[in-house]
């Protein structure tokens, strides 16, 4: 909770003078969503979003009419986040305030994509690591990394 003051904080700092971190002059009726990164493994359900929703109304943290709820999200699902909005699915707005409307608003970010209409997949930049992990299984199983794709995956079962 310690957090989730300190994005309370910063989101009124930012609605009494937005300027002073972004030097133009504010939107009126600008909305925050605030989104809080947790470590993998985090337990987001519909009952732990439940009792921090209700331990965060009770502390009077993250209020008022432009201040959306509370997202937690782990590393996992801010990659899947990034693919989803670099290939122009969703912005990342347009996602937060999807899943604020889903039916399974209280479960994790990556239950809910998965069951939406987006596809996320892996972001590009982790495409080079990714290549490079799996290089040594490529050599072992004689898989010349020339005959894949840009993607990774095999020309030939295409």
């Amino acid at each position: 909770y310690e957090k989730v003051a300190q994005l309370d904080s910063t989101v009124h700092a930012l609605q009494d003078d937005e300027s002073r971190l972004t030097c133009v002059r504010p939107l009126p009726g600008r909305r925050f969503v605030p989104v809080l990164v947790a470590t993998e493994g985090f337990p987001v359900n519909p009952m732990t979003t439940a009792a921090i929703e209700q331990e965060v109304s009770r502390r009077g943290l993250l209020r008022g009419p432009l201040v959306g709820p509370l997202r937690i999200v782990d590393q996992e699902e801010l990659d899947m986040i990034e693919s989803v909005v670099e290939t122009g699915q969703a912005s990342l707005l347009e996602l937060l305030d999807a899943w604020e409307r889903a039916r399974l608003r209280g479960m994790d970010m990556k239950s809910w994509l998965m069951t939406s209409r987006f596809t996320p997949g892996a972001p590009r930049r982790l495409e080079g690591a990714f290549h490079r992990a799996w290089q040594p299984a490529f050599a072992a199983l004689g898989v010349s990394t020339s005959e894949l794709d840009d993607d990774g995956t095999d020309v030939v079962s295409q």
